[in-house]
């Protein structure tokens, strides 16, 4: 059962790092506290 649970969210972890790549590819992730929120607040 343990490994079972363990299997799956490495499986959901796994695609949800890939699934949001593209969507940040422009946001320089180097950038830190308001710089960072201000370059993610115009992704929205």
């Amino acid at each position: 059962m343990m490994k079972k649970l363990l299997i799956l969210i490495f499986i959901t972890s796994f695609s949800f790092s890939f699934s949001q790549e593209q969507y940040y590819n422009d946001v320089d992730l180097t950038l830190a506290g308001a710089a960072l929120k201000d370059a993610l607040a115009l992704k929205l």
